[in-house]
Parts: structure tokens; sequence; C-alpha cells
């Protein structure tokens, strides 16, 4: 009995060639991506350690919104965080608490016109002292 070497030739074992290139450009195309974002989701990190170390150490020596402010953007210009400005910053007071809330927006650049817009929604309470 004969084996015909020719029915061999067409099984595929594995994965093509362009199949590993198609998969290894979907892996840098996502990395990329990675790489681009992380550093405003770490800035955002500081942003919430900044507000939670606030409403820990409480209002001690907050007069008012304005002191309260002036306080957060300190404690993110420490961090370096520099994507939160001023404006960002609301601050509501009422008889037990200063409702303190960042809400800001990042873009990121990618490639050529094509870019990321990340939106951030932050809000305590920082008791008052």
């Amino acid at each position: 009995m004969m084996l015909n070497s020719s029915n061999n030739m067409y099984k595929q074992k594995g994965i093509g060639l362009l199949s590993l290139i198609i998969i290894l450009l979907l892996i840098i195309f996502f990395a990329s991506i990675v790489v681009k974002l992380a550093p405003v989701y770490i800035n955002n990190v500081m942003v919430q350690r900044s507000m939670q170390d606030m409403a820990r150490t409480g209002g001690t020596g907050l007069t008012g919104p304005i002191d309260v402010r002036d306080n957060l953007m300190k404690r993110l210009a420490v961090n370096g965080v520099t994507h939160v400005k001023v404006e960002d910053i609301s601050v509501i007071k009422d008889a037990l608490w200063y409702e303190v809330n960042t809400n800001y927006e990042t873009r990121v650049p990618y490639i050529m016109n094509v870019s990321f817009l990340v939106s951030f929604d932050e809000t305590i309470e920082v008791p008052v002292r």
C-alpha cells in the first residue's frame, strides 16, 4: 500500500503565516491603546487618592468652598496631576460636610487625527470641622 504524499501536503497543522501576522497586528494595536491610555487612568487614581486623603483628614482649617478647592489643587499639584483645572472642581457646602466633585475630560491623541476622549467624574464628602 502506497501513501499519497500530495494529500498530506494540504493538511495544515498549526497556524498559518497570514493568521500569525493578523494576530500580531491586533496585539500591537491593543497594546498601543493601553500604552496611550494608562497614564490617564493613573492620573485619575492620583485624583481619587488626593480626594480620599482630603476626606480622611477632614475640613480642618478650611473656612469655605474656596479653601477646599485650593487645598485639593495643592494636593493634586504635589501628586503631579495636571489634567484637572480649577474650573473642573465644584464644592458645595452643607451643614455637616463639603461635597467636592471633580468632573473633567482628557483628550489623548492616538494616530493622526484620531484621539481618545476620556471622562472622569469623582465625588467625595469632606466633613466640616
